[in-house]
């Protein structure tokens, strides 16, 4: 008895009628708070509600079989719990192995119970402030892209035009703006997944030459400009085609080289990659790449800082060179969530070098190739004969579209919401859909699902033009029914590129029974 009353734990032995035989202290001291409270009874692991009386039962009749119960005992008064007790019930067998009675054990778990609410409050409350801030990012990027791709699209039909140098100087100035303000939104929102964690990676085959080829050319004349000799050395390369995520690997070379490029005003930039085999993968290589220019260099203060978000070197550097302070920072995230190191070594006056490094298996497969039946691709009359339905609410992008389309040699017909597009579909006949996603009285993903239920909607390309770049809007349109995704501002040559693919590739790339 005297040990039992030292436990912090209530313990009593009942008889099987359910009277009390022994009961300690900390037993005593719990029956008191009990005292003009309602209990509620809960099997635990269950949690199915029991009432005294059966559980007494099972305690009792049952505890030969079951070797113990466990319940959750909470105690209120009104709709609020005080007191939440945890108890275990064995069977109290005499020497004869004849079952006695009941041993119970309750601990007070009130602390414990109350933590738990609080977390699951705290974790609807981070739940629901993840999708206000998904929802804003989707409704942000939708009213920032829309406007955006009236001005690229329409600057770079305009530029085609017949121009004076001088007009197609201040229409190139317009377009390298736009495209700037798409960079800054592309950050952010890049930024914005990482730190919700819903960055996704593909790894598919690819040929890293072509890949850095690209992004140097893509800079090139923003370094012919600068008068800077930008260039890459391949020499130390020992295979060139790996599997990994070349989007993002491409993302983070561009903007290493961009920043290169921005803090340098004469001399060089200059990327070089090579690769080390590892004793203990003969399947992988050690790629790393070393982006080195002549620029202004940094302090060691400001490296210290360096890969952190929204930062740059100084106020004056910021006014100088401008930019958001978040393409290394992203760079850094990116290669860290591809199990890859980066870093700097840079010196004040000097120049800097940043490389990055990443672990990749090496490819046999040639990197996949959609081989397009047509002619070439600045070929007018390549998509000629075939009918495209537009179904945009934006008169801008309308009429963008349609000069896109007219570039083409497409012929075309407007409808300015889903519920116009299914009634011309009744009477029309077409052989892709243009389907923006965001439209009054109809919007695009209720018009697709309804689409696919006509007979002539099983078979007919459905390409999403949306101003939501995120992956679950991608997702999204894939679910309803849309056979492909463009994200709005569009370029031209991925219009392209969509357009042959549905239209001239293989005409059968989608049948649906």
């Amino acid at each position: 008895s005297g040990i039992l009353d030292g436990l912090e734990d209530a313990v009593s032995l009942r008889d099987l009628d359910g009277n009390v035989q022994m009961i300690n202290r900390s037993g005593e001291k719990m029956s008191e708070q009990f005292k003009g409270l309602t209990l509620n009874y809960t099997i635990a692991g269950t949690g199915d509600s029991v009432i005294e009386e059966k559980l007494r039962s099972i305690n009792s009749r049952g505890l030969e079989h079951q070797g113990g119960v466990r319940e959750i005992i909470s105690a209120s008064s009104g709709d609020s719990a005080h007191i939440h007790v945890a108890r275990s019930t064995f069977p109290y067998r005499n020497a004869r192995g004849d079952v006695i009675g009941t041993l119970s054990v309750m601990r007070d778990i009130t602390a414990t119970i109350q933590n738990e609410e609080t977390l699951i409050q705290a974790r609807a409350a981070a739940e629901a402030a993840a999708r206000s801030k998904a929802d804003f990012l989707a409704s942000m990027s939708h009213e920032i892209r829309t406007p955006l791709n009236g001005i690229l699209g329409m600057t770079e039909i305009l530029i085609e035009s017949d121009l004076t140098p001088d007009q197609e100087r201040l229409a190139r100035i317009v377009q390298s703006s736009g495209h700037g303000l798409l960079t800054i939104i592309n950050d952010i929102l890049d930024f914005s997944k990482i730190e919700a964690g819903k960055m996704e990676f593909e790894a598919a085959p690819f040929d890293l030459p072509h890949v850095l080829e690209s992004q140097v050319e893509l800079l090139r004349p923003k370094a012919r400009e600068k008068d800077i000799e930008l260039s890459f050395d391949l020499s130390g390369l020992i295979s060139t085609r790996f599997y990994g995520d070349a989007g993002r690997i491409s993302q983070v070379i561009l903007n290493l080289l961009s920043n290169a490029i921005k803090f340098t005003d004469s001399g060089f930039v200059r990327l070089n990659v090579e690769a080390s085999s590892f004793e203990e993968d003969s399947d992988s290589l050690l790629v790393r790449w070393n982006v080195s220019d002549s620029g202004i260099g940094m302090s060691a203060e400001t490296l210290a800082v360096l890969f952190t978000p929204f930062t740059q070197a100084d106020g004056s550097t910021a006014r100088r060179y401008g930019g958001t302070g978040l393409g290394l920072s992203i760079s850094k995230r990116l290669v860290d969530l591809m199990g890859g190191s980066i870093g700097v070594y840079s010196h004040l006056g000097k120049g800097s070098t940043f490389w990055f490094e990443l672990k990749l298996k090496v490819s046999n497969e040639c990197p996949q190739q959609i081989q397009l039946r047509g002619k070439d691709s600045k070929n007018e009359r390549a998509f000629e004969g075939h009918r495209v339905l537009i179904v945009e609410d934006n008169e801008v992008n309308q009429k963008l579209t349609m000069l896109q389309l007219e570039k083409f040699g497409l012929r075309y017909q407007i409808a300015g919401n889903g519920k116009i597009a299914l009634e011309i579909l009744q009477t029309e006949v077409f052989d892709l859909i243009l389907m923006d996603c965001q439209m009054p009285e109809m919007d695009g993903f209720e018009a697709t699902s309804k689409i696919r239920m006509l007979p002539i909607g099983s078979c007919i390309p459905i390409i999403a033009m949306t101003a939501n770049a995120l992956k679950q809007d991608q997702e999204r349109c894939l679910a309803v029914g849309m056979d492909d995704f463009i994200a709005k501002p569009i370029k031209r040559d991925k219009l392209e590129a969509k357009l042959k693919l549905w239209l001239l590739a293989n005409q059968s790339i989608r049948k649906r029974s």
